[in-house]
């Protein structure tokens, strides 16, 4: 196959474009083509999107975007509606990663800088950075169509000359486009006559907005969306034919019968067009040091420290301590050895995750866990076996500092088919009467079930306790085979909730919230340990 669609615009031409990506590549492939170009109108939102599904169908893609230009003797500057309300349209195409990065630039640039009702290039921009691009008339709304539409022959002639010397002698090319209207007979024939008589190359394309013929209804559609129309209003702008669909080499060769070498050079840019992207690596720039300064590390922390005195005149401790941990994360300075202890709760269904990113972040650092329950932990942390502790509970220990870094809420559940005749709330009186399955003396669960309980004026002893169990999974398998409720975190019982096998029994009044906390000893803050509390203040929000 020698046909390749250079002018296309997908869904991310916003209101315009109609080819979903995903089925655009699918449509080419199903076609036999074997390359596909994305140049949507101005912007280049869906270049990765469509860089990996391309890959994925082992199809080429070829990386462009139809940029709005100023008009000549214009700058993306001016912004005067008389003179500056109408752009000129021209297609351009990477041929390499110079051309990406010149093209990635100049769109920027052209909302940053040049945007009036649209985001605008303009011809200085363009000649500080065309290198790396092959360059296309475009469509009707392209400068040389204009201007052949206008009569001014000699100087659409001139304008694509300065062009070609602009691009080299194999980076511009004529668009021909054939849909049905008649004003592009006018400009194929004035297009023809410029290549005759200059030697510039031209390229068949379509300028394809929908996959299919039948597409062209719903592409309407969305015009009417983006200008506030109805399909009804007669001054509303429409394509007025349904030919904007993606075509084969076999209608596109029968448009142009007697021009075959407009379809064999959609090949050679295709060929000419190869742009890599490398995924999951920075490519960072070279930072040039100031004069006195040869250690790039050195020059960092100075920067650091001295923006750090400059808006925080005091230093505060807690601010410089945030600092610190800020640099060594940078440099992933943090060596050594950490020893966590983690109530069951806790390491069963909130460290999982966070471990995992934080040994991915820290790989120099030796980590280790023990769990058992929250008094296990501070038992732990006294006698020097753990060096942090993450417990649950309520009650606190004079010689520990606790560190709050999560909140969490105990829920009384009951299996769904249990033959216990409970209502979806009780009250706190209700109790006494109902069989119960809870954690073990010592653990933080039972702590805040006791004190939630005080409030009322209950006892456990008033309570119909079946069994004390020492983890939550055994809790949750008892309740599968045993008429009671039991009363764990929520966070313990997400899936089981999800999957129906488990149902909430709301106690009215009885509030179970909890906190849990970091825990250290007094005086011990530091080191590795509080690298990894603020590791997880930061990532405590996605836990």
């Amino acid at each position: 196959m020698s046909f390749v669609h250079l002018h296309l615009h997908t869904e991310f031409s916003l209101l315009d474009g109609a080819c979903r990506i995903k089925k655009l590549v699918q449509r080419v492939k199903e076609l036999g083509q074997t390359a596909v170009a994305i140049t949507d109108h101005g912007v280049m939102y869906g270049v990765i999107d469509f860089y990996r599904a391309c890959k994925a169908e082992g199809i080429k893609p070829i990386i462009g975007c139809e940029v709005y230009v100023a008009p000549r003797g214009r700058t993306r500057f001016q912004k005067a509606h008389e003179f500056d309300s109408e752009s000129r349209h021209l297609v351009l195409l990477c041929r390499n990663e110079e051309g990406y990065r010149n093209l990635s630039y100049m769109v920027s640039q052209a909302f940053l800088e040049g945007f009036y009702i649209k985001p605008r290039i303009d011809m200085d921009l363009l000649r500080e950075h065309c290198g790396g691009l092959i360059a296309c008339s475009a469509c009707l709304a392209g400068e040389l169509p204009r201007l052949l539409l206008a009569g001014e022959y000699d100087q659409a002639k001139a304008v694509a000359l300065e062009m070609q010397s602009l691009f080299g002698p194999d980076g511009y090319y004529l668009e021909l486009q054939d849909h049905g209207i008649p004003s592009q007979k006018q400009v194929n024939a004035g297009l023809r006559r410029i290549h005759e008589e200059t030697g510039i190359p031209l390229i068949a394309t379509n300028d394809a907005h929908y996959l299919r013929r039948e597409d062209a209804e719903m592409q309407d559609i969305l015009m009417c969306i983006q200008m506030g129309k109805t399909l009804d209003d007669p001054g509303r702008m429409k394509f007025g034919t349904n030919e904007f669909y993606v075509k084969s080499e076999e209608e596109m060769s029968a448009l142009f019968p007697d021009c075959p070498e407009a379809i064999e050079n959609t090949n050679k840019i295709a060929q000419l067009c190869n742009v890599e992207f490398e995924f999951g690596k920075y490519h960072l720039p070279h930072f040039q040091l100031p004069e006195g300064w040869d250690d790039g590390e050195a020059y960092f922390r100075h920067l650091c420290l001295e923006g750090f005195a400059r808006r925080y005149p005091g230093q505060p401790p807690e601010y410089l301590k945030q600092l610190e941990y800020e640099m060594h994360l940078l440099h992933n300075e943090y060596i050594g050895e950490l020893r966590l202890g983690a109530s069951t709760t806790i390491a069963q269904y909130v460290l999982p995750p966070l471990l995992g990113n934080f040994i991915a972040k820290f790989p120099q650092v030796n980590l280790s866990l023990i769990n058992g329950n929250s008094r296990g932990v501070e038992t732990a942390l006294q006698e020097h076996r753990i060096d942090l502790g993450l417990v649950e509970g309520i009650f606190r220990l004079p010689n520990l500092k606790y560190t709050s870094f999560l909140q969490d809420e105990l829920v009384a559940v009951v299996h769904a088919h249990t033959k216990l005749d409970i209502q979806d709330e009780i009250t706190p009186e209700d109790l006494p009467n109902i069989p119960l399955v809870l954690r073990e003396r010592g653990s933080g669960t039972l702590d805040v079930f006791e004190r939630a309980l005080s409030q009322h004026n209950l006892k456990l002893s008033s309570l119909n306790v079946m069994m004390y169990l020492g983890s939550t999974e055994s809790i949750k398998l008892f309740l599968e085979h045993t008429d009671c409720m039991g009363i764990v975190s929520i966070r313990s019982v997400h899936k089981e909730l999800v999957a129906g096998n488990l149902r909430v029994i709301e106690i009215k009044g009885m509030p179970m919230q909890r906190e849990f906390n970091f825990v250290q000893l007094q005086g011990q803050e530091g080191g590795l340990s509080q690298v990894f509390m603020r590791f997880a203040g930061h990532h405590s929000k996605s836990l």
